[in-house]
């Protein structure tokens, strides 16, 4: 090893058997910086799009149904049907939600004769 030496006796860096060691040690330290913002840029865009898919795909048809079966509950906007959108779990969730309304429609009307 010898140090590299500028024209003002400064040291520039390091050479092994005449190789510039530090040029390649910066070159190397600039890749891994490039592909460690690289990997960070690729997490966060999976990141938020994982988080847009969960909001629009679970999320949102949660809190529709739920605002849904809260008025239905209050006897509010019990004439509107409440149609199945999904075909997963939510799908179910708002098969049964319809069936709960109509049987409270079918109650309602029940009441309604017997008085």
């Amino acid at each position: 090893m010898m140090p590299l030496t500028g024209y003002d006796k400064k040291p520039l860096g390091l050479a092994v058997f005449g190789y510039n060691v530090t040029s390649t040690l910066r070159i190397a330290a600039i890749t891994l910086g490039a592909s460690l913002i690289l990997s960070a840029l690729v997490f966060l865009l999976i990141g938020l799009n994982l988080k847009r898919f969960v909001e629009r795909r679970i999320l949102a048809p949660v809190v529709e149904l739920a605002q849904r079966l809260r008025a239905i509950s209050l006897g509010e906007r019990l004439e509107q049907s409440l149609e199945q959108t999904e075909t997963n779990e939510i799908g179910i969730l708002q098969t049964a939600a319809e069936r709960l309304r109509k049987t409270l429609l079918n109650m309602l009307s029940h009441i309604k004769k017997s008085d």
